[in-house]
């Protein structure tokens, strides 16, 4: 639950909110207690608790496919067992977007996001991790993670559209080491339907490779960003 009051005849948003999960994971197999020792704990029940405050700028033109605008968003929250938790942690991120509509039927969009972990005993599903396409939820992650991605996108005919999208990260244990890390790449290609022009919400399908996965296939709605 994340309210979000807007800053009176500006487009800055400021927020707090209060999130509570209980997760129960399972090992699916045996893994050796030279790989688990000193980590956070991978199975059982852990519950997150945790108060957070956003501070976000949004001026684009639409919620679902925006072609002009800026959105920026900065949280912090902190995770305490006084708030329900079961280990102490605190997340910060920062992510930035831009949209530009070139032509009448192209808009070039860019994200930038970074996001960092602090906390011996967070649960190894909090850990940030790249969203880029082309590699799964989570099989990249780290205590600091920075990524970004660049899209093209073009209305071919009727409510035909496509889209080609590329983008890089990085992931560590620190700022002052992310870049030890080789980096990984992606892209890929889309196509896009336009479900409800007024409202220019669009349903499609991405097709993205990176060298750890040679093709991975998204259905969704709306654009990814």
């Amino acid at each position: 639950m994340e309210p979000r009051f807007r800053l009176r005849g500006t487009d800055w948003f400021l927020g707090v909110g209060y999130r509570f999960e209980n997760t129960e994971t399972t090992l699916l197999e045996d893994v050796p207690a030279e790989q688990t020792e000193g980590a956070a704990p991978v199975h059982g029940s852990q519950r997150v608790g945790g108060l957070s405050a956003v501070v976000a700028f949004d001026d684009r033109d639409n919620l679902y496919s925006a072609t002009d605008g800026r959105l920026l968003e900065v949280y912090a929250g902190t995770f305490q067992p006084w708030l329900g938790s079961s280990a102490e942690f605190h997340k910060g991120k920062v992510e930035y977007r831009h949209y530009a509509g070139l032509t009448e039927g192209l808009v070039v969009a860019g994200r930038a996001m970074s996001e960092a972990i602090d906390g011996e005993d967070a649960p190894f599903f909090e850990q940030p991790y790249l969203e880029l396409r082309g590699y799964a939820r989570g099989e990249v992650r780290n205590d600091v993670t920075l990524w970004g991605e660049v899209e093209a996108r073009y209305d071919l005919f009727w409510r035909i559209g496509v889209a080609a999208f590329a983008g890089v990260g990085w992931a560590g244990d620190t700022y002052s080491v992310i870049f030890e890390d080789s980096g990984r790449v992606a892209g890929g290609f889309g196509l896009r339907y336009n479900l409800r022009p007024d409202a220019r919400l669009k349903i499609g399908v991405d097709l993205a490779w990176s060298p750890e996965n040679k093709g991975a296939f998204y259905l969704r709605v709306g654009e990814a960003f």
